[in-house]
């Protein structure tokens, strides 16, 4: 019986954790149209143009101030590759630059057959209007360096049509090492929370406050799904309304606070024992995940 509770615990957890996900995550990708022009000498170049932007910077967590140059070191936290048949094409991309800063971008690729590189060519991929639009407009803009194309064909008409395949692949260096989604950073998170929470809740409930009314398995559960159900919206749905620097802190006590309502309501412990219980948890749980990441 008590392993069928422990159970049913453990998959209302994931569950919890699944949809608390899906439902508070405010921050999804934008749809944009790209409009991209290539020049040469400030003349519209008319020729394929396959070209791939690698921009460089650091990832952002909730409410985390931003870092001092020279502090971190920059790596690659965006992509973007695309083929352009001919000056002013037009692309589909969906944004998504929540959670990262960016610092400089490069471009290299290839433009008349010819391969070319400009780095630091902008401190921000594209430039686009109202990001509060349905379908945002963003234009992608390069005078190609000279020495890198033959020719310059004169202006045709901006193309409408579906962008046909490259002719021609980029020259890239070996691909860099893969950049984490901001997602798979939280299941990652969830993980070593549950990893770290649950034993130091298991101890401090059982050996501390003498905790003995209810079962191992409830309060294994009880950890399961405090964390399932306030991590998602310290993750996904407070950054969107705490933007300031201190916003992860208040994100943390409104944690503390709810867990220890959660330990008060399924342990059965006095408002005091469940408050001092959801701190020394969050408290070393937070340490720890400072040492460990």
């Amino acid at each position: 019986m008590r392993h069928n509770r422990f159970l049913i615990s453990v998959l209302a957890a994931v569950l919890l954790a699944a949809i608390s996900w899906v439902v508070v995550r405010a921050d999804i990708p934008t749809p944009a149209q790209i409009t991209a022009y290539f020049t040469v000498d400030g003349q519209p170049f008319d020729a394929p143009v396959n070209f791939e932007i690698s921009c460089w910077g650091y990832h952002s967590d909730p409410g985390e101030p931003e870092k001092e140059p020279g502090s971190y070191t920059p790596e690659v936290v965006y992509t973007y590759e695309a083929s352009c048949p001919a000056y002013g094409c037009r692309l589909e991309h969906d944004l998504y630059f929540n959670y990262i800063h960016i610092d400089t971008c490069d471009m290299r690729g290839v433009a008349g057959g010819q391969p070319f590189l400009v780095e630091h060519y902008t401190d921000f991929p594209f430039d686009c209007a109202d990001f509060m639009q349905e379908t945002v407009a963003c234009e992608v803009r390069l005078d190609l360096p000279v020495s890198a194309v033959a020719a310059v064909s004169p202006v045709p008409s901006v193309s409408t049509t579906p962008l046909a395949p490259a002719t021609q692949a980029i020259p890239v260096a070996p691909p860099a090492r893969a950049v984490q989604t901001y997602e798979q950073r939280f299941l990652i998170a969830l993980l070593l929370t549950w990893l770290i929470e649950i034993p130091i809740l298991f101890i401090l409930a059982r050996y501390v406050f003498k905790v003995r009314q209810v079962s191992v398995w409830r309060i294994l559960g009880s950890g399961l799904l405090a964390s399932a159900l306030t991590l998602p919206y310290l993750w996904f749905l407070l950054p969107s309304i705490l933007t300031t620097a201190s916003g992860i802190y208040l994100g943390e006590v409104l944690v503390f606070l709810v867990e220890a309502l959660l330990y008060r309501w399924l342990l059965g412990l006095s408002y005091p024992k469940a408050l001092l219980l959801s701190f020394t948890v969050n408290a070393l749980s937070f340490l720890l995940g400072l040492f460990l990441l």
